[in-house]
């Protein structure tokens, strides 16, 4: 795995920061890891940063003009990430923000994937390395992913398919491949999802997932947390709810699985403190009271 990066894009959220790096740390600890700092402000956060900085190198990032409400600098620092992979000749960069974990180590069988997935001239700079979203099972359309070589698939694209067609925030960046498009960046995911379609470009997804999100986070809005969200969050149960790793047993039946089609996380992860729910909210918020359902659910509809 020579040339590869990890990066962990964090703001004020020291528990999640930690869980993030300690999973890097066990699944992939030869790779060094750097964390972009959002210009965290929260002393807990700072001291943090401070104990994880002792390990590893500690980027902090300052506001940009382009900061977006719902994920503030996080686009220009990837950005920021992806230039400074360059120039340490990084030829990838694995991409987590601190709400998400690996759940399991990158092998050899992931990275003759890798290498399948950027060969093809249209290939994205982006591979998708999570599970699918539970929140999105009752729209699923197992017909809208084709196969793509041994370990992988790509999405079909149609109108009802907005986004992680050509981008995602997240995932394993071929860095040489961003480079030569001679491009930027933009300010949020699906301006850059259109942006890299009109350039032609295709992701494709491992079919053997090794990373997702927390469940039931707690999350900023505009680098802040509301009222109403911060009331929504204590309501719904939110927090540091980490998931389990897989067992090498449990890794074998995932790379068994038949067809082309990745699976959904709450089939195949745990998160042994997380609330009982119909789906696992990863926005926080209202959205952790929707995905509770019942009476919480309908305060998140009057929220």
């Amino acid at each position: 795995m020579n040339g590869l990066v990890a990066f962990v894009f964090h703001f004020n959220r020291p528990g999640y920061l930690e869980n993030a790096v300690a999973s890097l740390e066990r699944h992939l600890p030869k790779v060094p890891v750097v964390v972009m700092d959002d210009g965290s402000n929260d002393p807990a956060a700072r001291a943090s940063l401070a104990s994880v900085g002792l390990r590893h190198e500690i980027v902090i990032c300052r506001p940009q003009a382009t900061m977006a409400e719902r994920t503030g600098g996080l686009h220009a620092n990837i950005q920021t990430a992806l230039l400074r992979a360059a120039k340490d000749n990084q030829h990838y960069a694995l991409m987590l923000q601190d709400d998400m974990q690996m759940v399991r180590p990158l092998d050899d069988l992931d990275w003759q994937a890798a290498e399948r997935a950027f060969a093809p001239p249209d290939a994205s700079f982006v591979l998708t390395v999570c599970f699918r979203k539970g929140v999105r099972r009752h729209r699923a359309n197992e017909r809208n992913y084709v196969a793509a070589g041994e370990g992988l698939c790509r999405r079909i694209i149609e109108e009802a398919t907005p986004q992680h067609f050509a981008y995602s925030d997240v995932g394993l960046f071929d860095v040489r491949r961003f480079i030569a498009l001679e491009t930027n960046i933009l300010s949020s995911e699906m301006a850059n999802e259109h942006h890299f379609r009109r350039l032609g470009l295709r992701m494709s997804v491992l079919t053997a997932p090794l990373m997702h999100y927390l469940p039931f986070p707690i999350t900023f809005r505009n680098r802040r947390r509301g009222i109403r969200a911060s009331f929504a969050d204590w309501l719904a149960g939110a927090g540091l709810h980490i998931l389990d790793d897989l067992s090498p047993a449990e890794i074998l039946r995932l790379r068994q699985l038949p067809g082309a089609i990745p699976p959904f996380a709450e089939d195949w992860l745990r998160a042994p403190t997380a609330p009982d729910a119909k789906f696992w909210s990863l926005h926080g918020g209202r959205s952790n009271l929707l995905a509770r359902g019942g009476w919480r659910g309908m305060v998140g509809r009057m929220l």
